[in-house]
């Protein structure tokens, strides 16, 4: 039986984060080792497949904007984004404020439902994923039109390149903190890595974070 946790987001929108998470990690992984410009002018496997692997993480990015902007319940823009709005910013400073309080209480940081703050660090990452994505594309395209040295891909890059250290910090506490739930019990990583059919009707799954 699927537990509350599990029932919290649909099939699809678990799909959409595993093939996100999955795009985004061979894109970090490639990025270590690939070689973009070999002297030789032979085609570099992995600077290749860390292309590719851009190209569907651009278009995954895509389809969770449009499931984010037309779905009919779930977690809003304003409360992924609150940073442009007066009442989310004050939700937000309050659950940091409840989760500092809970937190010297227990010894432990603390976890509930529809969290002003989980939503926020998931726009954040949703935020860091798009602009990488949208960079990529853009360097991927100037490069394939023989552009790679001029000013649009420059500039891709000169974002492309210290946005994807923030994705790879973003990665790192993103995974810590799901283990460390895990660990603690408090949040199963089926959660987001499962492939079972929805259990109840979508549409009353109001507190869909991503």
């Amino acid at each position: 039986m699927a537990s509350s946790h599990e029932r919290e987001y649909t099939l699809i929108t678990r799909l959409v984060h595993m093939l996100i998470a999955i795009a985004v990690i061979v894109q970090l992984a490639t990025s270590l080792v690939m070689n973009a410009h070999p002297q030789d002018g032979s085609e570099d496997v992995f600077f290749e497949v860390h292309e590719y692997s851009g190209l569907i993480s651009f278009a995954v990015i895509c389809a969770f904007w449009v499931i984010i902007l037309f779905r009919q319940r779930g977690t809003t823009l304003s409360e992924l984004f609150p940073w442009f709005s007066v009442r989310r910013r004050k939700e937000l400073i309050d659950a940091v404020k409840a989760r500092l309080r809970n937190t010297d209480k227990t010894g432990r940081l603390s976890f509930y439902d529809g969290d002003p703050l989980a939503k926020a660090v998931h726009g954040l990452g949703i935020a860091i994923i798009s602009v990488m994505a949208m960079t990529g594309l853009t360097y991927f395209v100037a490069l394939k039109l023989g552009a790679g040295e001029g000013i649009l891909a420059s500039t891709a890059m000169l974002i492309h390149e210290p946005v994807s250290k923030l994705a790879w910090a973003y990665l790192v506490a993103h995974a810590g903190i799901a283990v460390f739930h895990a660990l603690l019990k408090e949040r199963a990583l089926s959660v987001m890595w499962s492939l079972k059919a929805d259990t109840i009707d979508p549409e009353s799954h109001s507190n869909e974070l991503d």
